[in-house]
């Protein structure tokens, strides 16, 4: 499943995206700077 998660690099968000993406599912998320997106990029 694709799962678009807007406040990914958030307290609840950077907790929630290496839980989706271990049971499978497609994480797309959202950041503000770039970053940000980077570190989400390791997880």
């Amino acid at each position: 499943m694709r799962i678009l998660l807007a406040g990914s690099t958030g307290v609840i968000g950077r907790r929630l995206v290496p839980l989706l993406g271990a049971r499978g599912h497609q994480v797309i998320g959202l950041a503000r700077t770039g970053p940000l997106a980077v570190d989400l990029l390791d997880r």
